[in-house]
């Protein structure tokens, strides 16, 4: 008898507590009521009250957010630069509070490279010295001051944005944004050398802004005419078809810098180094998984396909310093970095 009593209360105490469930969007609604008067009845007696107490909810949403931002970047764990344990979370610029885009549920910030300056960031320490990273409408680079120019530039390309908006501007210009001040247009001028974009100006067509950033000097390399017109451009828009055959491509492009600069040629009076190769990596979505792919090309004249120069994500790792596309998962990263098939892409 006493089990079944202990029963009986308990089915008591459950339907009890369904009810209550029940009841308790009436309370929502009962305190929505209730602040819809008291907001009113402080716009109308005490505007200025109101307006404080808004303000300070408002700071406190805000201070909220970042401090979710904070935790994101510095939810990476500290390790060696090819590949961080544990936990992945993406790394933003410390100005920028908009998210890059996101495809295909992939990690936000999957395009940007782990360098020593966005390691830095995601540790919450200062950039090293020599290291800027900036956000621009539609591009990211890591700014490397004793080279004057970019050691990457990083963006998703989606088939949407391959709609032109924006003519080419051909506005070449110092960029602002570098506090040790970028390379300029004069530093090119009767070098022998073409102002090569890193972030294509035809990948930026989609808008007037994005355009306009992807002339800024920080964007430009030093690269050989015949590269720069033919096999660099060649791939530049051999990308953009991808983009549209995939809906999406996460690109990071540079110039190899492995050795200090003054091993290098340079140009101009701020010393801009001209590098010997550039690499591109790319990852596009194919179905539910994704694919990538590298290329290293020599800058010089060569007349045969990007495809004789292609090579995987780890072999040009190895070569760059760079850890691309690490907010992958580690086992996809793994699969998808160790080799490449040029059937996957044609």
């Amino acid at each position: 008898m006493a089990n079944k009593s202990t029963k009986k209360s308990a089915t008591r105490k459950s339907k009890s507590s369904k009810r209550n469930r029940k009841n308790k969007p009436w309370f929502g609604f009962i305190f929505i009521i209730l602040g819809a008067v008291c907001y009113f009845y402080l716009q109308k007696t005490n505007p200025e009250l109101l307006n404080s107490m808004l303000s300070s909810m408002g700071d406190s949403i805000e201070s909220s957010i970042e401090s979710t931002i904070t935790t994101a970047k510095t939810n990476i764990p500290k390790g060696n630069n090819s590949q961080p344990a544990g936990n992945k979370a993406p790394v933003y610029d410390e100005t920028d509070k908009h998210l890059p885009v996101v495809t295909r549920n992939l990690p936000i910030g999957l395009e940007i490279p782990l360098c020593q300056g966005t390691k830095a960031l995601a540790e919450g320490k200062q950039l090293p010295q020599g290291h800027e990273i900036h956000k621009y409408s539609g591009f990211t680079l890591c700014y490397r001051e004793d080279y004057e120019q970019a050691e990457w530039v990083a963006y998703c390309l989606t088939k949407d944005e391959l709609t032109k908006e924006s003519e080419r501007s051909n506005d070449f210009h110092e960029d602002k944004n570098i506090s040790t001040k970028s390379a300029t247009p004069g530093d090119y001028t009767r070098s022998g050398y073409d102002r090569g974009h890193l972030a294509p100006a035809g990948d930026m067509s989609f808008s007037t802004q994005a355009m306009q950033d992807s002339f800024n000097m920080s964007n430009m390399s030093p690269q050989v005419p015949a590269f720069n017109r033919g096999i660099w451009k060649n791939l530049e828009e051999q990308t953009r078809k991808w983009a549209n055959k995939f809906g999406a491509i996460y690109v990071v492009s540079g110039p190899l810098l492995d050795k200090p600069a003054s091993s290098y040629k340079t140009i101009g009076a701020n010393k801009v180094v001209v590098p010997e190769y550039y690499y591109k990596a790319l990852l596009a979505p194919m179905g539910d998984s994704v694919i990538a792919v590298a290329f290293l090309l020599p800058n010089a004249k060569v007349s045969d396909s990007y495809w004789n120069y292609a090579l995987s994500i780890d072999e040009l790792e190895k070569r760059t310093g760079l850890d691309f596309f690490y907010l992958l998962d580690d086992e996809t990263e793994r699969q998808i970095e160790k080799s490449y098939r040029e059937s996957n892409w044609n």
